[in-house]
């Protein structure tokens, strides 16, 4: 068997006259079916292997699927396996290692295409943020960020906190907490103050503070390498982030009483912190998946690439967002690149850190399977 990666594009364009065998049909792929990005990696899927669910019915945008065992792959003289998980990827790949496969098998990491695919259409961004470099900024000089804990920043915030004003020393740096900010006026807001859960009351806070005041909000884990002025030209900016979402943490920015800005706000009307059973769902909420149909209902192809819409640029992560979300590595990291989102992630659990730490250590093994 070989072992191969690719970025995305170069993925899709190699499978297109191959047969394709996805590995693994759990949360992973029950993510991907959602994806834009996914329905084009199905056009060339013809099976799906999961031990776990063999003999099992699967319907995959309208067409109906047994799941086979890994033994299956035996049969096969050629095609292209695509392992897809992230928990137990490291076994997944020793079982089809062990299987001892036809030559002809070729393999593919999910999380390894995704660490190595960056934006596209870069000329086409360069020419849109250097024109008009003489039109006048429509986004004000303002950078928005949280701290609504009264402990002490980590000296990794501050240093980051440091690159805002070394970067662009001529915008206002505007630090929102419990004292100058209103953290009940949304229930949802509300109870994740009383949980002290601080990362989902920003989570409210960013959208209500650009929608009423307009400039730019950054997580304080973000560190800025170029100047944010050529992105102030524009009714509104946001970045993708991890896989094919919006990433507001790592920075967007709009106008006073942006259109867009409103509706995702909205979107928290009616929605609780806690479930009815008081527990917290903090592990369970993540705000891209909340605001992804807002976006696509606004025209927003959510496949990572650079688009303008009505004035609205939205950015490759590479440029904001440049640390894959499997790795959390500095895999996409070009010179083009305006910020580096740190992904502090301190609202996931202390196992949710170790399986980090152990992805990290299983990079170094990965890299000896390509």
């Amino acid at each position: 068997m070989k072992t191969l990666n690719a970025d995305i594009d170069r993925f899709l364009q190699y499978i297109l006259d191959k047969e394709l065998y996805i590995y693994g049909v759990g949360d992973v792929f029950d993510k991907l079916k959602n994806r834009e990005v996914y329905e084009d990696i199905h056009k060339s899927v013809f099976g799906y292997i999961d031990n776990g669910k063999a003999g099992k019915k699967i319907k995959v945008y309208e067409r109906e699927y047994t799941v086979h065992a890994i033994d299956f792959l035996k049969t096969l003289k050629k095609g292209v396996v695509l392992l897809c998980g992230i928990k137990y990827l490291d076994e997944m790949y020793r079982m089809l290692c062990e299987q001892e496969l036809p030559d002809g098998i070729e393999c593919f990491i999910l999380p390894l295409i995704w660490a190595v695919s960056g934006g596209q259409d870069d000329s086409r961004i360069k020419n849109i943020l250097s024109k008009d470099n003489n039109s006048q900024n429509k986004i004000d000089k303002k950078i928005h960020c949280f701290w609504f804990s009264n402990d002490k920043k980590p000296k990794e915030y501050q240093y980051c906190m440091d690159s805002w004003k070394r970067v662009c020393p001529e915008y206002e740096i505007i630090e929102w907490n419990a004292n100058n900010y209103n953290y009940d006026k949304n229930v949802f807001m509300r109870q994740a103050y009383e949980s002290k859960k601080w990362a989902f009351v920003s989570d409210y806070a960013r959208l209500d503070v650009i929608y009423h005041y307009g400039g730019i909000y950054l997580d304080m884990d973000v560190e800025l390498l170029k100047t944010l002025d050529p992105l102030l030209k524009f009714e509104a900016f946001f970045n993708f982030g991890t896989q094919n979402d919006i990433d507001l943490g790592s920075g967007f920015g709009s106008v006073k009483g942006n259109i867009l800005v409103k509706k995702l706000l909205d979107l928290y009307d009616g929605i609780e912190f806690w479930d009815e059973n008081g527990t917290p769902l903090a592990n369970s909420f993540i705000q891209p998946e909340l605001l992804r149909k807002e976006f696509q209902k606004n025209g927003v192809s959510m496949n990572g690439k650079m688009q303008l819409i009505n004035d609205i640029l939205f950015l490759p992560r590479k440029y904001a967002t440049p640390i894959d979300d499997f790795f959390l590595q500095n895999y996409v990291l070009c010179d083009d690149s305006r910020s580096i989102h740190h992904y502090n992630a301190g609202w996931w659990t202390k196992e949710w850190h170790d399986e980090r730490k152990n992805r990290l250590e299983w990079i170094e093994l990965a890299k000896n399977m390509i």
